[in-house]
This record gives C-alpha cells, sequence and structure tokens, in this order.
C-alpha cells in the first residue's frame, strides 16, 4: 500500500543479535510503538549491467527488477509500441542505478511509465519519458516513486502531454535528493509533482513544474502539491513553478481527516508564477512553512494565501 513505510538496508555483518547495516535506517524501528517488523531478502540478484538496448512491438510487458542489488541500467531504452502495464519496474532493490534512459509508447489505465518501487540507494542519472500512452483515472502515474530511501535523482523530464494521470508521483519516500527534475503538460488536474504519505526529508534542486492541470479553478490541483498526511521537512530550492491550473503551490489539508499535518517544509528562492486571478499562487494550510528569497508573480488573488488551518 502506499502509506505502509518500508525501507530496504544491505547487512554488513552479523554478530549474535546485532545486525550492522551498510546504511542508515530512516525510519524509526519500535516493535512496542509502531508494530515495525524486520524479514531478510534472500538469494538477491547482484553485480548485473544491462545497456543500450532497445525494445519495441511489446504488446503487454516491461522490463521487471525484483530482489536486485548493485546493478545498473544504461544506454537508450525506447519503447516504440503501446505496452499496456508498467515498462520500467523495480521492487525491493539496494543500490539500483538507472543511467540514461528513454521512456516512449507506455503506461496507462493499467499502470505506470515508470516505477520503482521500495528502493534502498537507488539512483537515476538522465531520464526522458514521453509520448506517453493515454488513460483514465487518477492512479496511473508516468513516473512513480514509492517507498524510496536515501536516493538521488538527476536529470529527469516527464512530459505528459496526452497522458491522464500523475506525471510524478513521491509516496512514503524519505531522505531523497531530487536534481533537475522537470514535469510538464499533465493533461487532467492530478498536480505536477504530488506527495504524499510520509513521505518527507526530501530535496528539490532546481525544479521545472509548468503547465500541468487543466485551466479550471477550485480544482485542488497544483504544479506541486502535498497532501495533509504527515509530508514534513521537505525542502524545494531554485524551483521555477508556472502555468499550472489552479495553485502553483500547495501545502494542502487535503488528508481524510482534514488534519493538514504536513509541516516544516520550505520553499529558498525560485520563482512561482500564477495561472489565474481566483487562486493565489501559494496557499499553505500546513504548519510551520518557511519561504524565503522566492519570487512570486501574478495573476493571483494572492501571492501567499495562509488557509484556516495554517499557522
Amino acid at each position: 500500500m502506499s502509506g505502509c513505510r518500508r525501507e530496504l538496508l544491505k547487512v554488513a555483518s552479523v554478530s549474535g543479535n546485532t545486525i550492522t547495516v551498510t546504511t542508515a535506517l530512516h525510519d524509526t524501528y519500535n516493535p512496542l510503538l509502531n508494530a515495525a517488523v524486520v524479514q531478510k531478502l534472500l538469494n538477491p540478484v547482484a553485480g548485473i549491467t544491462v545497456k543500450d538496448i532497445t525494445f519495441g512491438w511489446i504488446g503487454h510487458g516491461e522490463l521487471w527488477l525484483a530482489d536486485v542489488r548493485s546493478c545498473g541500467l544504461h544506454g537508450h531504452w525506447g519503447y516504440v509500441q503501446n505496452v499496456v502495464f508498467t515498462l520500467l519496474y523495480g521492487n525491493s532493490d539496494f543500490n539500483l542505478a538507472w543511467n540514461n534512459v528513454t521512456v516512449s509508447g507506455a503506461g496507462n489505465l493499467n499502470g505506470t511509465a515508470m516505477n520503482l518501487w521500495v528502493q534502498g540507494n537507488p539512483s537515476v542519472n538522465g531520464a526522458s519519458i514521453s509520448n506517453l500512452n493515454p488513460g483514465s483515472g487518477p492512479s496511473p502515474s508516468d513516473l512513480r516513486f514509492p517507498a524510496q530511501r536515501n536516493g538521488t535523482f538527476t536529470n529527469i523530464t516527464v512530459d505528459a502531454s496526452g497522458a491522464y494521470g500523475r506525471p510524478v508521483k513521491v509516496h512514503a519516500s524519505r531522505y531523497n535528493t531530487f536534481n533537475s527534475l522537470t514535469s510538464k503538460n499533465g493533461a487532467a488536474d492530478y498536480n505536477g509533482i504530488a506527495l504524499n504519505y510520509y513521505s518527507s526529508h526530501n530535496t528539490f534542486n532546481g525544479c521545472v513544474v509548468m503547465n500541468n492541470g487543466t485551466a479550471g479553478t477550485g480544482t485542488g490541483n497544483a504544479g506541486i502539491n502535498t497532501f495533509g498526511n504527515f509530508n514534513q521537512y521537505n525542502s524545494f530550492q531554485n524551483c521555477t513553478v508556472s502555468g499550472n491550473g489552479n495553485v502553483q503551490f500547495y501545502i494542502s489539508g487535503f488528508d481524510a481527516l482534514g488534519l493538514a499535518q504536513d509541516s516544516h517544509n520550505t520553499v529558498s528562492g525560485g520563482t512561482f508564477t500564477g495561472s489565474n486571478g481566483s487562486e493565489a499562487v501559494m496557499d499553505i494550510q500546513g504548519d510551520a512553512t518557511l519561504i524565503t528569497g522566492a519570487t512570486i508573480n501574478g495573476p493571483g488573488r494572492q501571492g501567499i494565501y495562509l488557509d484556516t488551518q495554517a499557522t
């Protein structure tokens, strides 16, 4: 489930009942308080490099990497025929690296274009996702980051023209760094970058979020949207956000109970330009949001609106 907080770690050594891991544990492990459990992942595949491959004419297929550690995916990945499920998929992997990948003709109602699920120390260095299949409903995402820990994602562009889902979805993910992430041209009101379910301590450097959603107001859409369900300590540095329907930057109270529990999120620098005169450029419902050094342009009913649930 999206809200499950899971993490994959690599064991360095075992001495009696003491296990030493190679990277930090990014969630509190306390079985008495949060029902945490630990389980061994047996016999993972390791040390494989796949590169310079173009896939095409696949009616219903994908590249699926499950239970993998310290592997690399390199080169050009081109998908030229409709594939009705996820194209590139990682599940329960450690140190899985994707380099210079290109995805097209992928994703629809049945699945995302690229989905990296439950990853420890993942990385993407160069990815282009475009020319996606149409679909319906908010569930499919063009690029999805569920349950990521300690990842580095660099030079990624998602052009969601003609697709009908969330261009970029980050959920239950923590302590990741996104460098030069571009999300643009999402056709429906499902945001440009969406963070939900305890996605915290993520840093977005130089992101570009533009022209996502319809031109309507009151839709709940935003260029960048956190959902009120404990998304905390996320940082947006020197981002450019413009042309998105409704609101450009939204710290939301949209969780089911309306508690507005997003807090300590930061905007530092960057430019935020409104798309209409009825909605604020920035709508803040969470607690302890810090906005500093940002340029905020109209149109907009307000530049920054501190909503009734904000303090």
